[in-house]
């Protein structure tokens, strides 16, 4: 149990605290999308391009609000950061 002994005897050698560090996780996805070539005869491009990146999009535990893929030193620092979610979306033309 993390409590950074702000739970009496939250310390104590025990069983009651133990939690599956099972975790499902969605880190990483990159899906594009290619215009057909005949759309793109009528308006002089070679290729267009349309894509999306993202990252850190989903993470199931048992531990809600707690990352098994970050590190945990037990000490009350609060220098630890969930992985933050990104998105990126872009269009590659080529003329």
């Amino acid at each position: 149990m993390l409590s950074d002994n702000a739970i009496v005897n939250g310390t104590s050698t025990s069983t009651r605290f133990i939690t599956s560090t099972d975790f499902l996780a969605l880190n990483n996805v990159n899906i594009g999308y290619n215009v057909p070539k005949e759309y793109l005869d009528r308006i002089s491009l070679k290729t267009v391009n349309i894509w999306l990146a993202a990252d850190n999009l989903f993470n199931a535990t048992a531990r809600q609000g707690f990352f098994p893929n970050t590190s945990e030193t037990g000490n009350s620092g609060r220098a630890l950061f969930a992985p933050i979610t990104t998105m990126t979306v872009g269009v590659r033309v080529k003329f």
